[in-house]
């Protein structure tokens, strides 16, 4: 998946993260809807996607693995909508 790829899709890349998150060295898109706020996390030194609401600091998370392509992690995004 590429950054096109999630801009087109409705993601917006967040490009600051305060401290105090558990996302490290990485890339953080996030999802805005009218019900939640869906974060994707793809860690560079990890094939471990990350998909979750919830608060920052404390997130609430739906999905943890491989994720093959934008269609599967829309899937997993749908998922945590719910």
């Amino acid at each position: 998946m590429t950054r096109n790829e999630l801009e087109a899709a409705g993601f917006v890349y967040a490009d600051y993260l305060p401290q105090g998150t558990h996302y490290g060295q990485g890339d953080l898109y996030v999802l805005l809807t009218g019900s939640k706020t869906v974060r994707v996390y793809l860690p560079y030194a990890s094939d471990l996607v990350e998909v979750a609401t919830g608060d920052l600091f404390s997130p609430d998370v739906y999905y943890q693995g491989p994720i093959k392509d934008l269609e599967e992690l829309l899937r997993y995004v749908q998922g945590a909508l719910r």
